[in-house]
């Protein structure tokens, strides 16, 4: 280091400005390289946290589309009546 600090005070100011621009150059790429390390990590940890919000068994679709019509039949027959007409609808062993 003592070495380093001796060539540098022998160092034109143009020598010392490519060395300047070459650490930075070389700091960018690292940390660039760090960057996209941890979005790769971070999507990884988010795509296994997303699995565990899937659905087991088929599709959501089918719930949301029985509460869909639960709810727009309650306007017209009552929300009792409504979920008797959608549960036997959905479920014909019900019947």
């Amino acid at each position: 280091m003592g070495q380093e600090a001796v060539d540098s005070s022998r160092a034109s100011v143009g020598e010392l400005l490519a060395d300047i621009s070459s650490d930075l150059s070389t700091l960018m790429r690292q940390e660039m390289d760090l960057a996209k390390a941890e979005i790769r990590q971070s999507a990884s940890r988010a795509g296994k946290q997303a699995y565990w919000l899937l659905p087991r068994r088929g599709s959501a679709l089918p719930g949301f589309v029985s509460v869909a019509a639960w709810w727009a039949l309650g306007d017209s027959i009552g929300r009792g009546w409504s979920g008797l007409v959608v549960h036997g609808n959905l479920n014909p062993h019900m019947l």
